[in-house]
């Protein structure tokens, strides 16, 4: 039953209807309204979460983690736990927001910071670090223990590298390197760059050491305490901010920035960015799965897949002075992935688990999708010609068209829906 406490523009329905993409239209005093299932549905108050989003992590055992500024819960088969420095003195229903309808399970947890928004990893030991403004730790049996020789301070990244030791990026102090919990070194950042605070970090399996991302836009390679490489924009980097760093298994690393995806193989970059098909040039987040590449950008979910995007790359290897473009598949709002203008400087904010679901951080909570399952919509959307121009002239285009002899500049505007329908080229002129 829906009414319009649920959004329901009236509360009397004269006329429903569902159209060929199975979306059901219902007239109501009030309006008209649409509903439709969402590919992306989200865990937000309703479901007991709370909080501002801090960062989202996979568990190996098939849950997830997500850290808010009231509590790191813990989501895995239907059932939510909440960890948090202490019991409020009030009931357990107040402690969540009141427009909650699940309660979650609630874990005092001594140690645990009051605001717990943080980055969060796990380590080969399957302990859960947690960096917050307030310190670094991690979670074992149900207790939270304390990195004391790690400042207060943002952390914004961490990242373990095949010795076992932990890297954590700390905004103000540097970049730090932990063994049994213990600081072996603490290196500050003008030592690695001039200026600016690395934002993100990735071990490389292949080839050794720490790719270490800036906020100012640089990439460096730090091997054995020296720089051993740095790239930039006029190395073919995308500009601005870099949101995420991969290594794949091949040695590929793959850099999320604010003006693109950027791929460095054998030191040499290339840039997807709109101008090779994407939506939008922000990228946060990437992750693979068997058949796919996703995308996490300012303007949805953008699925690619494998052989589409691995065709892109062999055409940027064979010809790198043609830009290659990509076909995708954008999830947006409509399909509950919310678009962002910004998101929390914690990572990851993407992470997929061992049943290939997607989790994403958004600004309402956490956001999930199962590839698998995702109804997808095949039709193609109908599209109408909104205008054309001949040679300056405009035409009407409720009728049949004739246009004049030897015209030789022509413009033709269209409209489709939904407002991610990318058009192509598609006009083919004939005749003398």
């Amino acid at each position: 039953m829906f009414d319009r406490a649920d959004g329901l523009s009236g509360d009397v329905v004269y006329q429903a209807f569902e159209d060929r993409e199975r979306n059901i239209w219902v007239i109501t005093t009030g309006g008209l309204d649409q509903f439709h299932h969402h590919t992306a549905p989200t865990y937000s108050i309703r479901q007991g979460l709370v909080g501002l989003s801090g960062a989202v992590l996979a568990d190996r055992d098939g849950s997830v983690w997500f850290s808010t500024t009231k509590g790191l819960y813990r989501l895995q088969g239907g059932h939510t736990r909440v960890y948090r420095a202490r019991q409020e003195s009030t009931s357990k229903a107040r402690m969540t927001d009141s427009r909650s309808s699940v309660v979650p399970d609630v874990r005092v947890t001594a140690g645990l910071p009051e605001d717990v928004a943080g980055s969060l990893f796990q380590d080969h030991r399957g302990r859960i670090w947690l960096g917050t403004r307030f310190g670094l730790g991690y979670l074992e049996h149900s207790r939270f223990v304390s990195a004391s020789d790690v400042p207060p301070g943002y952390i914004d990244s961490i990242t373990e590298d095949g010795g076992g030791n932990l890297w954590v990026a700390h905004r103000d102090a540097g970049l730090f390197e932990l063994s049994s919990d213990h600081v072996l070194q603490q290196i500050p950042w003008s030592r690695i760059r001039g200026s600016g605070f690395a934002y993100r970090l990735a071990a490389d399996p292949v080839h050794g050491g720490l790719w270490i991302g800036f906020s100012s836009g640089a990439v460096v390679h730090f091997v054995d305490g020296r720089v051993q490489a740095a790239y930039g924009a006029n190395q073919g980097l995308g500009t601005g901010q870099v949101n995420e760093l991969r290594v794949a298994s091949d040695g590929t690393v793959w850099i999320a920035t604010e003006d693109g995806l950027s791929r460095m193989r054998a030191g040499h970059i290339d840039t997807l960015d709109a101008r090779g098909g994407l939506p939008c040039d922000h990228v946060d987040a990437s992750i693979e799965d068997e058949d796919s590449v996703w995308l996490y950008t300012a303007c949805g979910l953008v699925r690619i897949s494998e052989s589409d995007f691995q065709a892109w790359s062999h055409e940027i290897d064979r010809a790198k002075a043609r830009q290659s473009r990509v076909r995708v598949t954008v999830l947006d709002s409509s399909d509950g992935v919310r678009s962002f203008s910004s998101l929390p400087t914690f990572s990851p904010h993407l992470a997929k688990t061992g049943d290939g679901k997607l989790w994403l951080v958004t600004s309402a909570g956490l956001s999930v999708l199962d590839p698998h399952s995702a109804p997808f919509n095949r039709y193609p959307p109908p599209v109408h010609v909104d205008r054309v121009v001949a040679d300056r002239i405009p035409y009407e285009t409720s009728g049949p068209l004739q246009l004049r002899p030897l015209t030789r500049d022509l413009e033709i505007a269209l409209a489709a829906k939904p407002s991610t329908t990318i058009f192509r080229r598609a006009i083919t002129v004939s005749g003398s």
